[in-house]
């Protein structure tokens, strides 16, 4: 599986990134989830 590349505005201070990835996680957990910015 590629992958999975998060680039989003939701910054640093809240749980929206965390949740995203949970969900990722929860339906694909093999997936490899890299940060490249939340800004």
């Amino acid at each position: 599986m590629p992958p999975i590349v998060l680039l989003t505005d939701f910054g640093d201070r809240d749980g929206f990134t965390g949740t995203m990835k949970g969900v990722i996680h929860g339906i694909a957990p093999e997936a490899s989830v890299i940060d490249l910015s939340h800004h």
